[in-house]
């Protein structure tokens, strides 16, 4: 049985001629530019933009819980299916705020965090050159680090593009290089990781891969809190940024070896990749981001103000400003 929420954004989109990819894009951006002028503009009346624009959001992501199904990756389902509720009660807090006259620096920053994070990270995946410049990146470093310890017997294939019907050499795409215009298939840009003797393909390197949107939550996070000094905010920066960057290497290659050295081991349908990319790696991602906030609550106490204040609803609004 389909979702009922994706059934009707289907109907909608098939009404005013789009595809089910095209209305979610322009949720997105159109989500992104509200929260976006919601966050700098909170003190010029800007706040009742949030009010669309976070729903937006949350239906944004609502709409990748089918293509989560399909890879089996519960964390992502669950998070995904979690963010439109959450982003429904935001948008009735800030309307009550709005009509309050209230201006809560808590949830100026939760706009921020979510503009300033998914903006940059939109415009990378919807850019081709930039999409296959961070899946080279990321397919790179995760070689040369299997390199180094000692896993050698890959390359790197050439950068491929799927097009739903079947895979083109990037040299051979005739798509628009600067702006994605065209649907494409589930892998989209990738570069297969190949062994060199008998050319069998291990895995294939794609954008999400490349722990983006962790970094872009990072640095959303860190770029809208506005009462914080820019010196501690890009010296946290500087210590989540790369070490997001070392870990997701790690994590890359971690998958890739333990792919190859155990291709026959199955728990209950669950294969190695399986349990390797949607459960343990996710797992340690996750463990990894938690112990890097408590850094950064250490050097910018404010986040961990805003994140605790949004986590009681009750609280929020009594107040005109917390700093």
């Amino acid at each position: 049985m389909e979702d009922p929420v994706i059934m009707v954004l289907s109907i909608i989109s098939t009404s005013i001629g789009m595809s089910i990819n095209q209305l979610q894009l322009m949720l997105g951006v159109t989500g992104v530019i509200l929260l976006g002028t919601a966050h700098f503009r909170a003190s010029n009346g800007g706040g009742i933009l949030s009010v669309i624009g976070w729903p937006m959001i949350g239906l944004f992501f609502y709409l990748d819980i089918p293509h989560y199904v399909e890879i089996a990756d519960p964390v992502l389902i669950i998070m995904s299916a979690t963010g439109l509720p959450v982003t429904v009660i935001l948008a009735i807090w800030e309307y009550k705020m709005h009509r309050n006259g209230i201006e809560d620096e808590s949830i100026i920053w939760a706009r921020g965090l979510v503009s300033l994070g998914a903006g940059p990270y939109l415009l990378i995946a919807n850019i081709p050159y930039l999409n296959v410049a961070a899946v080279w990146i990321t397919a790179v470093s995760a070689n040369a680090f299997l390199g180094f310890s000692g896993i050698d017997g890959y390359e790197l294939g050439t950068v491929l593009v799927d097009t739903g019907v079947n895979d083109i050499v990037w040299s051979e795409w005739q798509g628009n290089k600067w702006i994605l215009t065209q649907e494409l298939g589930e892998a989209g840009f990738h570069i297969p990781l190949v062994k060199e003797v008998d050319g069998i393909t291990e895995v294939g390197f794609v954008m999400a891969c490349s722990a983006m949107q962790s970094m872009a939550v990072f640095v959303g996070a860190l770029w809208a809190i506005r009462t914080a000094p820019w010196r501690r905010r890009m010296r946290a920066a500087i210590i989540t940024i790369p070490t997001i960057f070392v870990l997701n290497t790690f994590r890359n290659a971690g998958i890739v070896w333990l792919h190859s050295s155990y291709p026959h081991w199955d728990l209950l349908g669950v294969t190695m990749f399986d349990f390797a990319h949607s459960y343990a790696a996710k797992a340690g991602s996750l463990g990894a981001m938690f112990l890097m906030a408590l850094v950064i609550f250490d050097l910018l106490p404010q986040m961990h103000s805003h994140i605790m204040r949004l986590m009681s609803p009750i609280n929020l609004g009594k107040s005109k400003k917390i700093i």
